[in-house]
């Protein structure tokens, strides 16, 4: 058996992985705070730890994106729409497809810094998983780069108006 120090970079690499995605997940609490008027209320961060999962907060965020108008009641560009739902969906889908499964599976750190992620399912009674080498370096970069379009979107969501969560406000 090998000294637990030889699989160092991959635990070290889980654990950035875990970190980045959740300055993603605080960016989605942050576009759900300002999406109901709740930036500056103390009741911002309850609704946001009620929401708990990313996936919530993105589907709420996206709903948000796809009702925004301008401050004169016109429709953002469709380019803003396009870019800023692609993004939603992107902190989305890096959600299902990387973090569940990182967080919901067993684990196997390889001396090479790799991460061998084994998601085991059983559906009609079967029983799947195979045992997937994952280079986490990637899934890092794309988690910060999401996360820097998501700030942009909160900001560019406090400038716009969600005409149907008006009644909220």
């Amino acid at each position: 058996m090998s000294d637990k120090t030889d699989f160092a970079k991959a635990y070290q690499t889980v654990g950035e992985y875990f970190c980045a995605f959740s300055e993603l997940d605080r960016e989605l609490g942050e576009a759900v705070k300002v999406v109901l008027g709740l930036t500056m209320h103390p009741a911002g961060d309850f609704v946001v730890a009620a929401l708990m999962d990313p996936a919530r907060k993105g589907n709420l965020v996206l709903a948000a994106v796809a009702v925004a108008k301008n401050a004169d009641r016109s429709e953002p560009s469709p380019k803003w729409k396009k870019s800023a739902e692609k993004t939603v969906k992107k902190a989305l889908n890096h959600n299902e497809q990387t973090r569940v499964p990182l967080a919901h599976s067993y684990l196997d750190p390889q001396a090479d810094g790799l991460v061998r992620v084994t998601r085991l399912k059983l559906r009609d009674g079967q029983l799947t998983g195979e045992p997937k080498p994952r280079k986490l370096q990637d899934k890092i970069k794309e988690a910060r780069e999401i996360t820097k379009k998501l700030q942009k979107i909160t900001t560019d969501l406090s400038e716009l108006k969600t005409p149907e969560l008006d009644w909220l406000r």
